[in-house]
């Protein structure tokens, strides 16, 4: 099984190709270091699940923390993919920060 950190890369790089074949104007490594960096609420939640290995705080704290990250994500990917095209850019992200959030949620 592949480690968490090559799994982000991995992801990251898939939803930056998804995004350049939709006809994206971005770069591919702008794109994997902003989705990178939108990972960082994800973070936050695995740090309080750690602490506070609580069911409760689990199903708070991490739907919280991905609707943070997603939307963080959401404003950057909608201005560098045509208009008529960010649904389709935007549904791997979701994807994508959905996988990370729930390795979260079950460890």
């Amino acid at each position: 099984m592949a480690r968490p950190a090559a799994r982000s890369a991995l992801g990251s790089a898939i939803v930056t190709v998804n995004a350049l074949l939709l006809g994206g104007t971005l770069s591919f490594f702008h794109s994997v270091c902003v989705l990178g960096y939108c990972v960082f609420p994800i973070d936050v939640a695995a740090v309080i699940c750690t602490l506070f290995n609580y069911s409760i705080v689990k199903a708070v704290v991490v739907p919280i923390c991905f609707v943070w990250a997603t939307g963080a994500s959401v404003g950057f990917l909608t201005d560098l993919v045509p208009q008529k095209r960010a649904v389709l850019a935007l549904y791997p992200v979701v994807l994508f920060y959905l996988s990370i959030s729930w390795i979260v949620f079950v460890e």
